[in-house]
């Protein structure tokens, strides 16, 4: 049932998930694999939803009202992960600019 090729670690859900590459293909998984989801007495997904953070779609059997705070919250992290990249990348041109005597001049430092 669980392919091993797809599965990657989703920052916004912190563990391990199913990775699909268009909504469709997530959705006859769930529909071809709903009896084997049954039969091992597991929530069975419903609905797939897209996942800002890993660029595809996942597999769910949360509610729309509680996936709502899931968007939310990996809105805040896709967020907080640009604003971490951009101060690593300031950072790195302001220890260039202070190391590099020719953009030192040129910036007049």
């Amino acid at each position: 049932m669980k392919p091993s090729h797809n599965r990657h670690y989703c920052l916004g859900a912190g563990k391990h998930k199913m990775i699909f590459e268009t909504e469709r293909k997530a959705l006859n998984f769930i529909r071809f694999n709903a009896i084997e989801f049954e039969s091992r007495n597991v929530s069975t997904p419903n609905r797939a939803y897209y996942c800002i953070l890993c660029l595809g779609w996942h597999i769910t059997a949360l509610p729309h009202s509680e996936a709502r705070i899931m968007d939310i919250h990996d809105r805040w992290l896709l967020h907080w992960l640009i604003a971490i990249s951009l101060t690593r990348r300031i950072i790195a041109l302001a220890d260039l600019l202070i190391t590099d005597r020719s953009l030192q001049r040129q910036w007049y430092i």
